[in-house]
């Protein structure tokens, strides 16, 4: 079981999508929190969906950005992941399309 934030084709299934798991959601969830980034914190709860509009893209990013200069190297997986997280976002800007986190 996964967290994961996609990309959604025209038909709702996702076409891109990047997947973290419980442990390293948790601790992103707390970091963000932490941190104030209050876009980063709406996928804190790891059984609840949400949706990343395409006009806060680039207000994610920002804070991605910010949240992974944080990070320390011990922690790896959630590094790989905020930069999984900023690669999709470049793509939904290509594609004007939102982003959608997605409780499995």
């Amino acid at each position: 079981m996964s967290y994961d934030l996609a990309i959604l084709d025209d038909s709702g299934k996702p076409s891109q999508y990047i997947s973290i798991g419980i442990d390293e959601h948790y601790r992103l969830s707390c970091m963000a929190k932490e941190k104030g980034f209050s876009l980063i914190s709406r996928m804190g709860d790891y059984y609840a969906d949400t949706t990343y509009h395409a006009n806060e893209i680039n207000s994610l990013m920002r804070e991605l950005a910010l949240m992974i200069a944080d990070i320390e190297s011990k922690d790896s997986k959630i590094r790989t992941f905020i930069i999984k997280a900023l690669s999709l976002a470049d793509e939904a800007i290509l594609q004007q399309k939102a982003i959608e986190g997605i409780a499995d």
